[in-house]
């Protein structure tokens, strides 16, 4: 088992994976550290075995009552043209752009398969997705009518867009059913006219940006709470100007990486530190000043927030034991189940885990019409926790990870090499974040009390 050390700028520090304790140690006395070399001995081949964590029966209870959030593939036909897209014909073992749509008989069916498998749960997700789904908004209406009528405020309507069909029609349905809407936007036009484009090759920035301008006009207050912003950060971006361009919103920003595995042509962002120290001192100067104690207070730091800070609820929400665990046997129970944290349909009826996993043909679950086949889904995590078995017992991560099924697949089978890369980001990017969390705290031990109020009015 690997201890973590890592320092800030004050202290050495070792973290111990089993129990979830940070330990401050001097370098310098390593050697004569009692309580470090207690820990070091006693963590030493401590996890035998990496196990899924849920039995076949746990499965079947959970796909059968406990579905939470279910994804439409209403198309696969998009206005757009991204070179980074992971539809765009780059990418291995991917589909690509076609003229698909999914039936409104079949939209219905998934609907009344959602109503039926999520009887235990009080608070519903159901996503349009694409392609570009306004480019069947009919199908969006009709099915948003349907659950409403079926679920009234229980089903939370949501749809990813890339923003520039959005037109009166639609503004007044996301105003008459509160649909969260979820827009791409990579910044400024420079940035985001340099992948986002029309079929025709002409930017989408500025048709995009007139199109918030009237949904914010139109929905007033809604706009905030309902509307947000995705950015696709790719190998060349600047924190610091997204930052700036996206602090002129008062709207939450979600941020994620290119895709490039699998692709020839897409650069990574791994490494990719121009101005990150600055989002870094940012949220680190707003976690301090006890920002995100208010919603309102938080605004100008929601970018860097999603940039640093995501790694680092991880780790200040990681479960801490009062003693060391001797357990060998690791549950691993981390991951979703699919089937019933997620559902995504796809326009012929087969069911995948999620949205990211579209068209991923070794790990679809089933089709609509036949349900979710139970000992498939159990197959799919006894596989996955294998190769976690194998990669996962000796990282410090093994409590903290949120690596899944997209980590290990390169989408037509288990792939080891795409899990071993993303394990090597992931964890150079939390020793990164270790180091942040602890110097803040060696500053204020009181800094991330937020996240736990936010845990409590779950």
């Amino acid at each position: 088992m690997n201890l973590l050390t890592f320092s800030t700028t004050k202290n050495n520090y070792v973290f111990n994976p089993i129990n979830g304790h940070i330990y401050r140690y001097d370098k310098a006395n390593i050697c004569n550290d009692s309580e470090i070399l207690m820990e070091i001995k006693s963590i030493e081949n401590i996890v035998e075995e990496v196990v899924t964590g849920y039995n076949l029966e746990e499965v079947k209870e959970a796909i059968n009552k406990n579905l939470k959030q279910m994804t439409l593939c209403v198309t696969q036909d998009c206005n757009l043209r991204c070179n980074y897209c992971v539809y765009s014909g780059q990418f291995k073992n991917f589909r690509t752009h076609k003229k698909i749509q999914m039936s409104n008989k079949l939209a219905l069916n998934a609907a009344d398969y959602f109503i039926n498998h999520a009887s235990s749960v009080d608070n519903l997700y159901f996503t349009f997705y694409g392609g570009e789904p306004f480019l069947n908004f009919p199908l969006i209406l009709a099915t948003t009518k349907y659950l409403k009528s079926k679920l009234k405020e229980r089903v939370n309507i949501s749809i990813t867009t890339n923003g520039t069909l959005i037109n009166k029609e639609i503004i007044n349905f996301i105003k008459e059913y509160k649909v969260f809407l979820s827009i791409s936007l990579d910044g400024d036009q420079q940035t985001h006219d340099k992948h986002r484009k029309f079929m025709n090759g002409s930017g989408t920035h500025a048709k995009l940006l007139g199109n918030i301008e009237n949904l914010k006009t139109d929905l007033g207050e809604l706009f905030h709470t309902h509307i947000s912003f995705s950015a696709t950060l790719n190998a060349e971006c600047d924190y610091k100007e997204l930052d700036s361009f996206f602090g002129s919103f008062r709207n939450s920003v979600r941020v994620s990486g290119v895709q490039f595995y699998g692709s020839d042509s897409i650069a990574s962002i791994a490494g990719n530190s121009k101005n990150m120290s600055y989002v870094i001192d940012k949220y680190t100067n707003g976690i301090l000043a006890h920002a995100f104690d208010d919603d309102h207070t938080k605004e100008p730091y929601r970018f860097s927030a999603n940039v640093v800070g995501r790694g680092i609820k991880n780790i200040h929400l990681r479960n801490i034991a009062d003693q060391q665990i001797h357990n060998k046997i690791f549950p691993l129970k981390k991951h979703c189940i699919p089937g019933a944290t997620k559902l995504f349909v796809a326009p012929n009826g087969d069911l995948y885990p999620c949205e990211k996993l579209d068209c991923y043909t070794h790990l679809n679950i089933g089709n609509i019409y036949s349900n979710v086949d139970y000992s498939m889904v159990y197959q799919y995590l006894t596989e996955y926790v294998s190769l976690r078995n194998k990669f996962c017992k000796d990282c410090f991560l093994i409590d903290i990870c949120d690596q899944c099924f997209l980590s290990a697949s390169n989408g037509e089978k288990w792939d080891e090499g795409k899990m071993i890369f993303y394990c090597n980001n992931a964890r150079n990017e939390y020793k990164k974040a270790f180091s942040i969390y602890v110097g803040i705290l060696e500053k204020d031990a009181n800094a991330f009390d937020y996240m736990d109020k936010e845990i409590e009015k779950i």
